[in-house]
């Protein structure tokens, strides 16, 4: 998928580290690191980096060339940083990833964010999620030898790609607004008093698919984690799945009691 140049930013009220917890290299061109999220696999979330206009645009362009066949660009953390990430970072598969660019005054050097789609809120609310379809009954059985048939198995589709929060390193949770309008675009509105509530739920719910889902998630998960690997920067994934709507429903008998 091409990368777009993208002009908004993912939240104005997430800051990337005032520091450098690393640096960038590709063809003998290095940029600093002020911030990192991605995968154990190498995948993107967030990458922030400052450096000459020439080299941070040849990096962000690098990551997002060869369509299927992604490029990649190494990574070294400084060694005050606990880094226990991969060193080989790749453009986020699936919904794919941009970059934002912003002018250091009055210097010429660039900041540039490496970000994942399923992290822009503004890219999230424009493609929501397909409306989760309620699962039709089984038809009813019509003779007697039927009774010892199991009923047929539903088909199952793919859960829809993981969608990421950000927040300042060190917060405990994202900003509340933003984590509302993410679960927006996953079809489940709720007011802002109870983003606390689901954010809670969301930490101590393990994942259960229902019967027409599948995932290619491996191992066991909750609904909301922690991004595995992150420098500078705090970092959520949220995984969409049936399960919120249950979920939601409790979290809103549990406000409604409580007077919110």
């Amino acid at each position: 998928m091409p990368a777009k140049e993208m002009i908004a930013s993912p939240s104005p009220r997430v800051v990337p580290a005032n520091r450098f917890v690393g640096k960038v290299e590709v063809d003998r061109m290095e940029a600093q690191i002020t911030s990192i999220a991605c995968h154990r696999t190498g995948d993107i979330v967030l990458l922030t980096m400052n450096g000459p206009r020439t080299t941070v645009s040849a990096i962000a362009a690098t990551l997002h060339k060869g369509g299927k066949s992604r490029k990649p660009v190494h990574f070294t953390a400084e060694q005050s940083e606990r880094w226990h990430g991969p060193d080989q970072l790749y453009r986020m598969e699936g919904l794919g990833s941009g970059w934002i660019v912003s002018k250091v005054e009055p210097t010429t050097q660039l900041d540039v964010a490496v970000l994942a789609h399923a992290a822009n809120i503004a890219y999230c609310c424009q493609n929501p999620i397909p409306q989760p379809q309620k699962m039709e009954a089984p038809p009813p059985l019509r003779q007697e030898s039927d009774t010892r048939r199991k009923p047929p198995s539903l088909p199952t589709l793919p859960i829809p790609p993981l969608r990421f929060l950000l927040a300042n390193e060190g917060a405990e949770h994202p900003d509340w607004t933003t984590f509302t309008g993410l679960m927006r675009t996953l079809w489940l509105p709720f007011s802002l008093p109870f983003a606390p509530l689901m954010w809670e739920a969301g930490l101590r719910t393990p994942l259960q698919l229902a019967e027409d889902e599948s995932t290619q998630l491996e191992g066991e998960h909750i609904l909301i984690e922690p991004v595995e690997c992150t420098c500078g920067i705090a970092a959520w994934q949220i995984i969409p799945t049936k399960q919120w709507g249950v979920l939601l429903e409790q979290v809103t008998l549990q406000g409604v009691s409580s007077g919110l």
